[in-house]
Order: C-alpha cells, then structure tokens, then sequence
C-alpha cells in the first residue's frame, strides 16, 4: 500500500512540475479548471500504466500524453509540442538514472528500488528534485513564445535528438535493471548521460534562435504586404486628388453651363447639376503642406486624424528635400512615423506632434524629426529597440523595423529618445545629404 501511495506522489510531483515548465513557455488556451481536469485524467492514467513496471512502454505513453495535452492545452505547433515532450521525458527518465546511478555507487544494485522501500523512496525524492531543476534550468534556457506562429517544415528534423534521448536513456535503464552495473559502467552511463543532457540543452538554444528567426521573417513580410498596401492606397488618392483638381480647373466651364441653365429657366437641372458637382468637390484637400505629392496625401490623412483625436499637429517640410527617395519608401517611412506619433500622442493628457525635415549643413545630411507626447514610457526590448504594446507582437510592433529598413537602404541612421521629464517621445532620422531646394511651411 504504502508504494501505490509513494508511486502515486510522484506522479503527483511530475504533473506540478510540467504544468509549470508549461505554463512558463506557453499561452494556455483552455480555462484552468479544465487544464486542471486534463491533467488530473492524462496522469491517472500513466499512473495506472505504470503498474506494469515496463520502463520503456511508461516512457512512450509519458512522451505521448505530455504531446496530447500540450496540442490541446496550449497554443504551439505540433512539432513544438512533440519536442518539449520528447525533452520532459527524457528529463525525467534522466533524473531517475542519475540518482540510481549514485545509489549503486553505495553498493546496491541497480534495480534495487523494486525490492527496498527506502530505496524506492530515496530514488523518488532525489530524481523528482532533479527533474524540477533540470525542468526549471530548460524554461530558463527556452526563451519563451507567447504567440502562435507557423513552423517550417524542416523543424521535424529537431525532433530527432530528444527523441533518441529517451531511447537511449530508457534502453540504459532497462540493460541496468536486467544486467546490474559495476563502477566503470556508472561511470560511463553518467558521462552519457550528462552528454545527453547538455545536447538537449543546447538543442534547444538552437531551435529557438530558429524560431525567432523565423517570426522575424514573418513580420518582415507582413509588413512589406503592408507598406505595399499603404503605397497603392496612397497612390490611388493621389489619382482621385489629380482628378479632383481637373475638376476645379474646370470649374468655368461649369458655371457658363449653370448660367446657360438659369437663362432657360431650367431650376431643376441647375439644382442636380450643383448636387452633382458638390459631391465631386467634397473630399478635395484645401491645403498643400509639401510639395512632394505622396508625403502631402500622407500628410492630410494625418492632420484630419489629428483633428479628430485634438492632437496639434505642426509641420515643416522643405520643397523636394525628398525627390531622391522613391513613393513606396516615402510611404513607409513616413506612414509608420505618424501612425506611432498618433497612437502615442492619442493617449497622452497634452496631445502634440511635430515633424520637421529640413537640411542641415553642418552635418551633411537631410534631418527628419517627429517630436510627439507620449504618456508612457516605451518599453525597450534590450537591443536598443521598443517593443509594442498591441497582444499580437507579430503582426504589430513592425512599424519601427520598416522605419529601420528604409533608413538603412539610403544609408542614414536613426535615434529615438524619451524625455521622462516632458513626456515626450523624438525620432531622428539623419540621411546623407541632397541637392539643395527651398522652402515650403504648412502649421495646423
């Protein structure tokens, strides 16, 4: 009776523990009295498994149960979910050898667990607090992903090496309890082991530099599809706006129609013929704030949003200081400058932007600077960068690395400060140097 209970503990222990070396690298998706009923049935049943004392059939179903319910408890791939729970079993299955190992060194047998209960109880104590540490050093070393992202197809690959570690290991276990050990061979099977061990480790590392290499990839190709939108949304306003401006040179044209109207007593013509032209006259812009075409449609999108958040919205902008970049780019480095300056200036208790590109001689360059409040400070994520507030840091937070893309590509560099003081948020943007041009101010 009293090894039932003792057996029953550790699974106990081991469900605690890989419920939270789980919760720790994964979002849960499930609510937790449910989490806690999962757990609860899958180790229940490996509990009533184990009763068969097959060491290798208690491995395949530990790996197997820990799969299913982390495919169904937490947000990861499939692949990901394989790997890490390939990785718990290996690690408890080295916990477990480990300390039998060191307890044959006092001269007992390997198997000797299965007929000494202070044997039994020694082994369960010492291999769960390895499992926890090594479950705890693995949380550390796998930099968490709290978002779902997709994996290549290669990933499979990285489920060889946990895998073949608890074969290996389980094939160790079951030649030991079989066979016995001397001195040299624990020896031999803790170095093995150990090796094992620090592979799986190391695997790791490498497997999650993969996968934020692969989430980088991600958000740089959404927000490419996304400067590219903006880039053909842009231009179609500018179509509408050249049409528009057709219309009002046209505008003589259409009063001597009116007056011809009004000759002939025709009202009710001359009323759908005004109604016609003011729906075609709405949405014509009533000022110019730049002279290139794509920043000024930029420009007027932003002043609008401004005036409706009661942002102040200030600008000076030099004629055709930018002629040497191309619409797209313009479109990117821009619309990602406003859109962070409004969201950041939308929040704050004084709400103000100002942008300024002007040319600066002394330092050889065209400098771009976008002054916003802002009432909290941006986290940064230890690079040098900021990090987003938004959930979703996939597809959000990119705004700033399309900035960074742009700004390399002609070859400038870029600062961002926070003045905790003030609240306020600068971006500078330094661009070696262009032809000279003049000068044109637009305020709001």
């Amino acid at each position: 009776m009293q090894e039932i209970i003792a057996y029953a503990a550790v699974y106990v222990a081991e469900a605690s523990i890989t419920g939270v070396y789980l919760d720790y690298l994964f979002d849960k998706k499930r609510k937790r009295c449910l989490h806690l009923l999962s757990f609860a049935l899958a180790y229940g049943i490996l509990f009533g498994i184990s009763m068969w004392s097959i060491p290798i059939l208690n491995a395949v179903c530990f790996t197997l149960v820990n799969f299913l319910l982390i495919a169904f408890l937490y947000r990861c791939g499939l692949k990901t979910a394989l790997i890490h729970a390939a990785f718990l079993c290996f690690l408890v299955l080295a916990g477990e050898l480990l300390v039998s190992l060191v307890i044959a060194l006092f001269g007992y047998s390997f198997s000797a667990y299965t007929e000494n209960f202070a044997v039994m109880l020694t082994l369960i104590i010492w291999s769960k607090l390895l499992y926890m540490v090594f479950a705890a050093i693995g949380a550390l070393v796998f930099l968490p992903h709290k978002a779902e992202t997709p994996e290549p197809g290669a990933m499979a690959l990285f489920c060889v090496l946990p895998i073949g570690s608890v074969a290996v290991t389980s094939a160790i276990v079951y030649i030991g309890m079989r066979n016995g050990t001397n001195q040299v061979t624990v020896v031999i099977i803790t170095i093995t082991v150990a090796a094992l061990l620090v592979m799986n480790l190391l695997f790791f590392s490498i497997y999650n530099h993969v996968q934020r290499i692969n989430q980088e990839h991600i958000a740089l190709q959404l927000a490419l599809q996304r400067d590219q939108a903006e880039a053909a949304h842009y231009q179609a306003l500018q179509e509408q706006f050249d049409n528009q401006r057709i219309l009002v040179h046209d505008m003589k044209n259409h009063l001597h129609t009116i007056r011809s109207l009004a000759d002939k007593g025709e009202n009710k013509q001359i009323c759908d013929y005004i109604q016609q032209l003011d729906t075609s006259l709405q949405a014509i812009p009533q000022a110019r704030l730049c002279s290139d075409v794509m920043l000024n449609m930029l420009l007027l999108r932003f002043r609008e949003d401004c005036r409706r958040e009661g942002i102040q919205f200030q600008c000076d902008i030099r004629d055709h200081i930018l002629d040497f970049m191309e619409a797209s780019d313009i479109t990117t480095l821009f619309g990602n400058l406003l859109n962070n300056a409004h969201e950041a200036a939308s929040g704050a208790q004084d709400r103000q932007a100002e942008l300024s590109v002007r040319r600066s001689s002394d330092q050889n360059a065209v400098v771009i600077t976008l002054n916003n409040t802002c009432a909290q400070a941006p986290q940064t994520d230890g690079a040098g960068n900021f990090l987003t507030h938004k959930k979703d840091r996939i597809r959000h937070g990119v705004g700033l690395k399309s900035i960074q893309r742009v700004v390399k590509k002609y070859g400038g560099i870029e600062m961002l400060q926070y003045d905790t003081k003030t609240m306020r948020f600068c971006h500078i943007i330094h661009i070696p140097d262009k032809p000279n041009t003049t000068t044109s101010r637009g305020n709001v």
